[in-house]
């Protein structure tokens, strides 16, 4: 039954991850507002790790906002699960303006990732951690990746050592 639940996720994930394409509308993203629907939607991982997730005032940006979404989501639940047992997870979001793009941090004090794994992680079922350890089907950040492609963005990583990660990425203003 394990080996049936574990395989219907990974179907489940395989085929959101084939639906992520420019085929919903682009609108305007008061990220803000986002961030407060996606802590709501994140609410029971927040209160079963304690977890803080706090935000800077963020800008309203156009983008397929099912999209970014799923990519906020990700990063946040990945933050939180990615934390050492005995350490209270903190996430912080911040954005910069730049002239063809904004540029959005998503900071932690995980665990860190190693830098000879700052590209691979992005890979569809790439895991760093044995299953056991930290959930899930190692198709997130692949997720990520293909969302922030379709944004005309970046997306990349870094960490230094066992000191958190902060991923940075990138929408384009020209959609």
């Amino acid at each position: 039954k394990k080996a049936a639940n574990k395989m219907r996720n990974l179907i489940t994930a395989l085929m959101e991850y084939s639906r992520i394409e420019k085929k919903e509308p682009l609108v305007e993203v008061d990220f803000n507002d986002l961030l407060l629907e996606v802590k709501e939607d994140l609410s029971t991982i927040i209160k079963q790790y304690d977890a803080k997730v706090t935000w800077e005032n963020l800008p309203i940006v156009t983008c397929y906002q099912s999209f970014i979404r799923i990519l906020i989501q990700n990063l946040i639940s990945n933050a939180i699960k990615f934390t050492a047992k005995n350490i209270t997870p903190e996430v912080k979001i911040s954005c910069v303006e730049r002239e063809i793009e904004w540029m959005f941090e998503v900071e932690d004090n995980g665990v860190g990732i190693d830098s000879k794994n700052f590209d691979e992680i992005f890979y569809i079922f790439k895991r760093l951690h044995n299953e056991n350890d930290y959930p899930g089907n190692g198709i997130g950040l692949a997720h990520c990746k293909k969302i922030i492609n379709i944004h005309n963005g970046n997306i990349w990583v870094e960490s230094s050592g066992k000191k958190g990660s902060t991923f940075y990425f990138t929408i384009s203003k020209y959609l």
